[in-house]
């Protein structure tokens, strides 16, 4: 029997932002550094600011995106839930999904989190996918409802 499990997107995937906000910071000081060494316009030092505001502001919309996803699995079905303000859940029951399968990218595979996408008959692409997830909790997730698919119906389709 399946538990239901709940788990949320890892922090880790912000790691690669963090490193851009990094860069525009140093290049804001290093603008800064020449800025007040030459007798510079601030026509050089407005776009830095810019790009440096840009940064701030998707590392902080992307923390607050990834903190609104929800994703259940249980013997019943598998959700996706996300939403600040209003909530939107997507489900497939266990019953139509045809395979699951776990995507790393090499960003994925240093910090340790992946990606489950769900698979159903007659679609073009996946029905659902569940982005960053800490790698010790997709594989137990994976695993324990490969075990239950398999158990429930003979086996998993393959696709050939």
């Amino acid at each position: 029997m399946v538990e239901k499990h709940t788990l949320h997107p890892s922090f880790k995937r912000l790691y690669g932002l963090l490193v851009v906000l990094l860069i525009a910071c140093i290049m804001l000081t290093a603008a800064l550094y020449f800025l007040i060494q030459a007798d510079v316009s601030n026509l050089v030092f407005i776009p830095l600011v810019i790009v440096f505001l840009a940064a701030v502001m998707i590392v902080i919309y992307t923390t607050i995106y990834t903190f609104t996803y929800t994703y259940y699995f249980s013997a019943e079905e598998v959700a996706v839930e996300k939403g600040i303000f209003s909530k939107v859940t997507r489900s497939v029951p266990v019953a139509n999904i045809d395979n699951l399968t776990v995507r790393r990218s090499i960003l994925g595979r240093v910090f340790g989190f992946g990606d489950i996408c769900v698979d159903t008959p007659g679609g073009s692409g996946y029905e659902l996918v569940m982005g960053h997830i800490e790698a010790k909790a997709l594989d137990e997730v994976v695993f324990e409802m490969k075990q239950h698919m398999a158990a429930t119906r003979g086996g998993i389709k393959r696709n050939l």
